[in-house]
């Protein structure tokens, strides 16, 4: 796709490039921290709307609660208090619920969650986004 904007002003131009220079890095650079091809999808997806807004998408983010590690895929926060609103969680069925105890263990994540009143909400590789 090739984008014409030859048309604006040099200081339109200079405006437009840095925005959209901004916004392409902060995509990309998220977009590489993520670990599976359902969560590169998501995370695009949220960042683009979620731009110039006052939340943010970020990938990979560790959480403790009670003594307990976890990694979430995606947790949105509000940008200038950093406060988990939720977290999304991009389960393919070749890991997640492929056994019991995965099954199990997604439960009891959830529910840890659910505790420190943070929503989780999950999304399988075959839903529509």
């Amino acid at each position: 796709m090739v984008l014409d904007y030859s048309f604006l002003n040099d200081k339109a131009k200079e405006i437009f490039e840095d925005y959209l220079y901004r916004d392409v890095i902060d995509i990309i650079e998220g977009a590489k921290k993520t670990k599976s091809p359902i969560e590169q999808i998501l995370w695009v997806i949220i960042a683009r709307d979620l731009r110039d807004t006052k939340f943010w998408p970020v990938p990979q983010k560790s959480f403790y609660f009670n003594d307990k590690h976890y990694i979430v895929d995606i947790a949105i926060e509000i940008v200038e208090t950093g406060e988990t609103l939720c977290v999304i969680e991009c389960d393919g069925h070749d890991y997640h619920e492929k056994t019991k105890e995965q099954a199990i263990n997604d439960r009891k994540r959830d529910r840890a969650f659910q505790a420190e009143g943070i929503p989780i909400f999950r999304f399988t590789g075959t839903e529509d986004l």
